[in-house]
């Protein structure tokens, strides 16, 4: 099931992995939750996430390119959504939208 907050999240963690400029409020905020939720990642993991949320292109659902890394690294879609839901749960914690 879909969390009411993975729409949230995932304009956060685009905005991390793009580099984009923030100067203040709650895209700040988040961008710097993604930054801290971060830290408890492997660097394989992270190359995993940057790879799904980094595109530019917004036309691709998270799905569509959960489903394109995992093809890409060799990985189960399974341990991908296991990864993207682990960040999703970290930043909403960080965020207090749980």
């Amino acid at each position: 099931m879909r969390k009411y907050y993975s729409d949230l999240v995932t304009r956060y963690a685009r905005l991390y992995f793009r580099k984009s400029v923030i100067a203040a409020g709650h895209d700040y905020r988040g961008t710097s939750a993604v930054e801290e939720s971060l830290q408890y990642f492997l660097p394989k993991d992270i190359e995993v996430l940057k790879a799904i949320y980094q595109p530019v292109i917004d036309e691709y659902y998270i799905s569509n390119q959960v489903q394109k890394v995992s093809a890409e690294k060799g990985l189960a879609a399974e341990t991908v959504w296991g990864l993207v839901t682990r960040l999703e749960q970290m930043v909403a914690i960080r965020c207090e939208l749980v």
